[in-house]
């Protein structure tokens, strides 16, 4: 039989694991700004940069057509890339290069992942961190670095 201050012990342990948990839930898939900025560079040149704050949203069913945001990017030698931003993230959905390996790349989202690239149009799809606003902490989520 537990005693009563065995049994506040575990009351306690028990109230600080729930809460610990709903931190960490909430903190890593609550709705909040993700603080991702994509940049789109075709050819060398930055053509457009879509802020993934109000993409990226894992709460929300990624298959959703009405949470997903498509263009095409036209690139060396009328070599076409459409571009598909959806709760997942940012991808390439459809390449008129041969090889299509900026399509299996799948969905990025955060600065930590590679790179979409698409040589033959010279595509590249890059995620950055946007800068912390005054009074805001940087989330130490990201990768800083990586070593072999």
């Amino acid at each position: 039989m537990l005693s009563r201050n065995e049994k506040m012990i575990m009351f306690i342990l028990l109230c600080v694991s729930i809460i610990s948990i709903a931190w960490i839930g909430y903190s890593r898939f609550g709705g909040h700004s993700t603080g991702y900025t994509a940049y789109i560079y075709s050819q060398g040149e930055l053509v457009r940069t879509v802020s993934l704050d109000q993409s990226v949203n894992v709460n929300t069913a990624a298959s959703d057509p009405a949470n997903s945001t498509s263009f095409t990017i036209t690139g060396r030698g009328g070599l076409t890339n459409t571009i598909n931003i959806t709760p997942e993230g940012i991808c390439v959905t459809n390449a008129d290069c041969p090889d299509k390996l900026c399509m299996k790349m799948g969905h990025i989202h955060s600065a930590s992942q590679v790179p979409i690239v698409c040589l033959p149009s010279e595509l590249v799809i890059e995620i950055r961190r946007d800068a912390p606003t005054a009074g805001a902490q940087a989330s130490s989520t990201d990768v800083d670095a990586v070593t072999y």
